[in-house]
Order: C-alpha cells, then structure tokens, then sequence
C-alpha cells in the first residue's frame, strides 16, 4: 500500500518515521541556497536513526564540457516538448526554457536547478544532521568527473 501525500519538501509532517528518503533524478536544488538546505534538514528529520538519504542529480562537472545553450526535442503523438538549457558556471544553475504543445494548446515555462558538488553535499548534509556521506557515479559506478550523475547516499 503506497499513501500519496501532497505538500512542500520544505515542511514535512513526519518526524523519525522512514528508513529511506530519495531525491531522485534531479529533483534537489530547485529553489534558493536556504531553501535547498532546508529540504536537506526536513528529510534528516523524517528518518529514523540508521535511516539513509539518497540524491541522484546531473554532475555538474560533466555539464561544463557540454555546449550551452542545448536543445532537447520529445515528441509523443502530436505533442511535443521543447528544452533549451543554458548551463550557468557562475551560478552552478542549470536553467531550462521549457516550451509544451498539446492539444493545440503552447505553455511556456522556465527552470532552474542547482548544481552541487559533492564537497558542498557533504557539508550541507553534515549540517543538516547527517553522520555519514557517500558518493558514486551512475547506477552505483566509481564517481568520476566525467559521468553524467552525481549519487550521494547520506546516514543518519
């Protein structure tokens, strides 16, 4: 049995209550330096003692060695999706212009995400209450700057 909740990943309800915690494919860094931290702090607090945090994003060292701006198309039927992705080194935000066509229908909306290295991963989990950190690469492999994921697994 799976129970859906809707709300903000700033305030969660729960208090020592999982033994897991997943931010997965890109799903941290969406907001402002103290909000991103605060994410980090709402999910320490939600996992019991023992319990383990997992973020999987873009490395950011392997979007430095990609052309920005870039483009990617999807198309389903007669819908399609257009990203155009800037990567900004000054900021470490990747920031995306999304445009969607369904129905006939164009919405138009923008992105941004921010690209944490792991030494900053390390020192905002610690902060937020974690003991232990680790890093790998996609699907589990050694971390290297030139892979295209960034896998920390935080314990509490």
């Amino acid at each position: 049995d799976v129970e859906y909740v809707l709300g903000d990943m700033r305030s969660l309800p729960w208090r020592d209550r999982f033994d897991a915690a997943f931010l997965w494919y890109t799903t941290f860094g969406y907001f402002d330096e103290a909000d991103n931290e605060r994410v980090l702090h709402e999910a320490a607090a939600s996992l019991r003692k023992g319990g383990r945090l997992l973020i999987d994003q873009i490395n950011r060292y392997s979007l430095l060695r990609e052309q920005s701006p870039s483009y990617d198309l999807v198309q389903r039927d007669d819908d399609l999706r257009i990203d155009t992705m800037n990567n900004d080194p000054l900021t470490d935000r990747l920031n995306c212009e999304r445009i969607v066509v369904r129905g006939g229908s164009v919405r138009r909306m923008r992105l941004s995400v921010r690209q944490y290295g792991y030494s900053e991963c390390v020192r905002m989990l610690q902060s937020a209450g974690f003991d232990s950190v680790e890093v790998y690469g996609q699907e589990g492999a050694k971390f290297t700057p030139y892979g295209p994921r960034l896998v920390v697994i935080a314990y509490k």
